[in-house]
């Protein structure tokens, strides 16, 4: 599928924005490697237990999840479990499929977008906070919040993708094995 691309997506604040968000995924990532690896050794080589290091898990751990998800909508590189993507074989059936999907996405994602809301202000005005090492609550819980709205944003710029595009655009590019793609290794074992 041939997506356009819009003259915001080439500025330079534009790719900061992105590289935010890639950076943020790599350093959740790297500081949960880090805890796990220091878990590890307090327990097993110097038979200390990491105190509250759950805590800490948790917290990077959703801020990764909620960036990687709106980050993977923008690429639509997400986990698709659809076959009806297989059903459609013209270019304006799998173009009114694909507007359809990301319409009703944007609707359900609308109700997120308010109940997010309503949840991040809980957590932050309730002033909770863990149990060992007493991190705010509202530190990982924002992140719903926030990844909820890049899904949002991301899925409402996909969908005007898709309104410009043709439907010519949406038929996929399969590549077809022809007798020329078999390597002659292949060719002269047969």
């Amino acid at each position: 599928m041939n997506k356009p691309t819009f003259k915001f997506e080439k500025t330079p604040v534009w790719r900061a924005f992105l590289q935010v968000i890639k950076t943020g995924i790599f350093v959740c990532a790297a500081v949960d490697i880090v805890v796990m690896f220091v878990a590890v050794v307090m327990r097993y080589i110097f038979h200390e237990d990491f105190f509250g290091y759950e805590e800490i898990l948790m917290n990077v751990i959703l801020w990764m999840y909620y960036l990687g998800a709106a980050y993977a909508t923008y690429n639509e590189t997400h986990i698709k479990g659809d076959v009806m993507s297989f059903v459609f074989k013209t270019g304006k059936q799998k173009k009114f499929y694909n507007l359809s999907m990301v319409i009703i996405s944007i609707i359900i994602m609308a109700f997120w977008v308010v109940w997010g809301f309503q949840y991040a202000s809980w957590n932050i005005h309730s002033g909770g906070t863990s149990s060992a090492l007493h991190i705010p609550l509202w530190i990982g819980q924002i992140s719903i919040y926030i990844g909820i709205l890049g899904l949002f944003f991301f899925a409402i710029l996909n969908l005007v993708k898709y309104i410009v595009m043709k439907p010519e655009d949406f038929v996929a590019d399969e590549p077809t094995a022809t007798a020329t793609d078999v390597p002659e290794e292949e060719v002269n074992a047969s």
